[in-house]
């Protein structure tokens, strides 16, 4: 499964997309499994605000004054889908210290710059296990695309 997942990544790659393994969620307990991988949207975040503040090492491969797009399968589906709710609603997640806690200026900055969201097979964003903050939870402004089948 791991090498047809890696050849899907090379494949996408390969259409000028920057696709992201990140792999510290597995150690760094800033993802708080407490919340149940809820935070895990931050790992998106820090590896865009690594892009933006050494965008002279990526410049002659990456255009970082346009627009992202981000897209996700199943916990990556509800990733995207949270960073659309945040930048559509900036106090989303405010109520989970340990989770807002996590989000710089940088990040904010950088997830003003989503311009469209793919998000496939999430997990159900509805209920309060996946969605710490469904009050706030809103995506309407965003250009956002959810394929589902359950």
């Amino acid at each position: 499964m791991t090498m047809a997942y890696d050849a899907l990544q090379s494949q996408i790659a390969s259409y000028n997309f920057v696709v992201a393994e990140y792999l510290s969620c597995a150690v760094d307990q800033e993802c708080s499994w407490a919340h149940n991988g809820m935070a895990s949207f931050v790992e998106v975040l820090k590896l865009t605000t690594y892009l933006e503040d050494n965008a002279k090492d990526w410049s002659d491969r990456l255009d970082l004054s346009k627009n992202y797009s981000v897209s996700g399968h199943s916990t990556g589906a509800r990733v995207v889908l949270m960073l659309a709710a945040l930048k559509d609603t900036p106090v989303y997640m405010s109520n989970i210290p340990a989770i807002s806690g996590l989000i710089t200026p940088a990040m904010r900055a950088s997830v003003a710059k989503i311009g469209s969201v793919v998000s496939d097979h999430p997990d159900m964003m509805y209920l309060p296990k996946y969605n710490g903050d469904i009050a706030h939870y809103n995506t309407s402004s965003s250009w956002t695309l959810v394929h589902s089948m359950r």
